[in-house]
């Protein structure tokens, strides 16, 4: 109510009728905005950080307001070291894994991985990496021209 009786003391009308504004006002509303924009932004950069920091040790998610849209999380890491890091896996348990198992075992070594749903996520990860791996219906990725072992 504040800021319109300020709007409504600031206005008057001209010779011609058009209502017209005081420009120091004016330009003090900008500013502020503009101040109110910029302390939003670092909000939400502290609650994005804070969020990202929970999920890295495990802790529950934050209350943020589910009101207003978050941004999609990133990994933490790069897609690619994802990639390495599921090849490793892969090679080391010496048969194909799914992403079920595979996010389990990114759990197990404390390797992050971002989103809502974590498996899916990875499973993205490795269609882009399909020249590296191929899936095999029923078993789980493989590392692509191994030969693949028996089940």
């Amino acid at each position: 109510m504040e800021a319109s009786n300020a709007i409504a003391d600031a206005t008057s009308r001209d010779a011609t009728g058009m209502l017209a504004m005081d420009d120091k006002l004016y330009k003090e509303a900008l500013a502020r905005r503009a101040a109110l924009l910029d302390e939003l932004k670092k909000l939400e950069n502290f609650i994005r950080a804070y969020d990202t920091a929970r999920d890295l040790i495990g802790g529950q998610p934050s209350l943020a307001d589910p009101a207003t849209p978050e941004k999609r999380r990133r990994n933490p890491i790069p897609p690619s070291r994802i990639a390495d890091l599921a090849e490793e896996l892969i090679r080391k348990e010496g048969r194909p894994l799914n992403r079920s198992e595979l996010v389990q075992m990114f759990d197990a070594n404390g390797i992050p991985l971002a989103g809502v749903d974590r498996v899916k996520n990875l499973g993205t990860i490795m269609w882009r990496n399909s020249d590296r791996f191929r899936h095999i219906e029923g078993r789980g990725y493989w590392i692509r021209g191994e030969p693949i072992p028996d089940a």
